[in-house]
């Protein structure tokens, strides 16, 4: 009988307050709010070239954490950070008009590129074709503009997604309502938005210009660049027609995505969704094809496990756009990825994502208020390793998820002021976590041998540090960038075990030591200061 009455409790407990799920629960490092007496909201994050972090958000008053001559009514803020959250430097961007910033990528140059949206026509913004243009800043590592562009039409003309290409240049994908200026085509009906991709040169001026898309609402939410040169495009469309006529469609809002190859020629191209409203927002590849993520409202037929009124969903595809299996993620309530919240590969088994959530319950577990940040990881498969809900009792709005030097940071807006955020200065503010209790470097299946450089960091020569039988068996040791590309490859083994780092620059970079047979021997990351 007293097993039976802890079993009911347990279970009256678990109900109450949340189930919280068997996977592991990630924790708060740290929470940081950025902002002044005004709306504040962080949009996007990036690796900074010297071992910082930089934020990117919006600015309307100078006071507070705001430390910049602003230009008009809203202007981009550019915020540099330590790894501790602690600001070190910031620049503001704008005109006399609203200035709404979208995202901040590095460039190869050691600059970065800025994208977003202005209706002004003066300050740092040169030119404007009339309404809200999209404006393209290229900044050096110190955020001194080095040129800025704007494209546009007379109708209202946003960016989506901005990525440096293999050959320097720069592609951009944006949807407009116009048919002039810059977008001299136009699909759409009045209301209904046409997707481009913009590819320009590394100083701004345009190469060339994609038009896709059919007479209702086309957006191209994310591009990946692929090995052999094609570029990926995954998004969402509400059309039937033009170039999304004689394809597959399910109703409401699909997910789409397509190839293109390097002479701009469509590969192939795919739809997927249900009888409600699915989005595709982003997608990372895989082993044997791709991962796609994005929202869903679906609830019937493939669907059916639709946890609340919207989930988070994972899409897998193989390498020519055939379905392999599909996964849907949340609680009773709404979850949905949004802008920047884009799913990360970490390595071959472990993917993370960022969404918001309404939900306490299901795979959210606990959260504290009416929307949380979410944070979870997964395998290959689609399993979920580790998920954790942060905020406050009031909206805290996750727009970006991101893996800095390993770490995982989330970063949105608050209107919170207990539980995970501290210091609101009033209104909205930018809002930056810290998630540890995961692992975002090695693999799950990574070797057992311990190796370490030393010292860690380092400034320009590093010593492999190992034991005696594997130092024997070694013989290359590949760097990496922190995006996982390879640098150089070192020889380590018999007579030495040291390495120069003198021609790079500082920042997190991952190390693999390899035998003569290419078997894996460890690996890590180092620091160079």
């Amino acid at each position: 009988m007293k097993n039976i009455f802890f079993s009911l409790l347990f279970f009256v407990l678990m109900y109450s307050f949340g189930a919280t799920a068997s996977y592991a629960q990630c924790t708060l490092d740290w929470s940081k709010t950025y902002g002044g007496t005004s709306g504040e909201d962080i949009v996007d994050i990036t690796e900074g070239w010297n071992g910082n972090i930089i934020l990117l958000s919006r600015a309307l008053l100078a006071n507070g954490d705001i430390n910049c001559t602003l230009k008009g009514s809203v202007d981009l803020w550019l915020i540099c950070i330590n790894t501790e959250g602690d600001i070190l430097w910031q620049q503001c961007y704008g005109g006399t008009l609203q200035d709404e910033p979208a995202q901040i990528i590095k460039t190869n140059d050691y600059g970065y590129l800025i994208s977003g949206y202005t209706f002004s026509n003066d300050g740092d913004v040169s030119f404007n074709h009339g309404g809200d243009d999209i404006w393209i800043i290229k900044i050096d590592s110190t955020g001194t503009i080095e040129w800025q562009k704007t494209f546009g039409s007379l109708a209202g003309d946003e960016p989506d997604d901005i990525l440096q290409l293999a050959n320097g240049k720069y592609a951009i994908s944006c949807h407009t309502l116009g048919s002039d200026g810059d977008f001299p085509e136009h699909y759409g009906g009045v209301f209904g938005k046409d997707a481009w991709i913009i590819f320009i040169n590394p100083n701004g001026d345009t190469d060339t210009l994609l038009h896709f898309g059919g007479s209702l609402d086309d957006i191209i939410k994310d591009l990946i660049e692929l090995p052999n040169g094609n570029l990926m495009a995954i998004g969402n469309t509400d059309s039937h027609d033009y170039d999304l006529a004689l394809i597959l469609t399910y109703g409401g809002r699909d997910g789409w995505i397509f190839q293109i190859d390097s002479n701009f020629n469509t590969v192939w191209k795919r739809l997927w969704g249900g009888a409600g409203s699915d989005e595709f927002l982003s997608g990372v590849e895989s082993n044997d094809g791709f991962l796609i993520e994005g929202s869903t409202t679906s609830n019937t037929g493939e669907f059916v496990s639709n946890h609340g009124s919207s989930d988070l969903m994972i899409v897998k595809f193989d390498t020519l756009g055939n379905l392999q299996w599909q996964k849907l993620y949340g609680g009773s309530l709404s979850d949905a990825a949004a802008w920047q919240s884009r799913i990360r590969k970490i390595n071959e088994n472990l993917f993370s994502m960022g969404a918001w959530t309404m939900s306490n319950d299901g795979d959210v577990g606990v959260s504290h208020g009416q929307t949380d940040f979410w944070f979870l990881s997964v395998d290959s498969t689609g399993n979920t390793l580790s998920s954790r809900a942060s905020g406050g009792s009031d909206n805290d709005y996750l727009l970006v998820n991101k893996e800095i030097y390993g770490v995982a940071y989330q970063g949105g807006t608050t209107n919170s002021t207990d539980f995970d955020v501290v210091n609101n200065h009033g209104e909205s503010d930018g809002w930056l976590i810290k998630i540890g209790g995961v692992n975002l470097i090695e693999s799950s299946d990574a070797p057992k041998t311990q190796i370490s450089i030393f010292p860690n960091p380092l400034h320009d020569t590093g010593t492999v540090q190992m034991d005696f039988d594997t130092f024997y068996k070694s013989k290359y040791l590949d760097v990496y960038d922190s995006y996982g590309r390879l640098l150089q490859s070192f020889l380590i083994g018999k007579y030495n075990n040291q390495f120069s780092m003198s021609n790079y620059s500082c920042g997190l970079y991952l190390y693999q030591l390899r035998s003569k047979t290419g078997e894996i021997l460890g690996g890590g990351n180092f620091l160079i200061q």
